[in-house]
C-alpha cells in the first residue's frame, strides 16, 4: 500500500539556523516534511501536548513589572489548590515577549483532555484573581504561544 503524502509545497525557501543540525531543520532542508510531521505528533504524543491534550493559556500583563510576576505566581498556587487532578498546572513562566506594548507579560498554562474542566478551571480563576493594575487574558486552545 502506497503512503499518502500530507503536503505538497512549491517555491523556494531560505532556511537561516544556529542549529543545522537540529532534526526538524534538517528535514526541511531535505523537504522531508511527512517524516517532520510523523516525529512532532509522536513527541506532542509523548509529552503530553496537543492535538493529544488542550490548553489554555493564562496571561497576566501589566505595566509594572511585579505585579504582573506576582498575580501569576498567586493565579498559579491558587491553582494548584484549586484544579481538578486532572488538570496540569504549567508555570509561571514569563512570556517568551516578555514586554509588549509597554505591559510586562507572565503566563500560565493549563493542559488537559477535557475541555469543560479546563474552561470551569480558568472560569475559577478568573472570578476570584483581580489583582490592581494587572489584566488577565484568558486563551482557549491558543495557536501562538508568544
Amino acid at each position: 500500500m502506497q503512503e499518502k503524502k500530507l503536503f505538497r509545497f512549491y517555491g523556494k525557501v531560505i532556511i537561516q539556523s544556529y542549529s543545522p543540525d537540529r532534526e526538524s531543520i534538517a528535514l526541511s532542508v531535505k523537504g522531508q516534511t511527512d517524516e517532520f510531521y510523523r516525529n512532532e505528533l509522536e513527541s506532542r504524543r509523548i509529552t503530553g501536548f496537543p492535538p493529544w491534550t488542550r490548553l489554555v493559556r493564562l496571561v497576566f500583563r501589566s505595566m509594572i513589572k511585579d505585579e504582573a510576576e506576582k498575580a501569576a505566581a498567586d493565579a498559579a498556587e491558587l491553582l494548584r489548590k484549586k484544579a481538578p487532578g486532572t488538570v496540569d498546572v504549567l508555570g509561571p513562566a514569563e512570556c517568551p515577549l516578555l514586554m509588549v506594548s509597554g505591559n510586562y507579560r507572565f503566563q500560565i498554562m493549563l493542559r488537559g483532555e477535557s475541555h469543560t474542566e479546563l474552561r470551569n478551571t480558568a472560569a475559577y480563576l478568573a472570578t476570584r484573581v483581580q489583582p490592581r493594575n494587572v489584566y488577565l487574558e484568558i486563551d482557549m486552545d491558543p495557536l501562538n504561544m508568544l
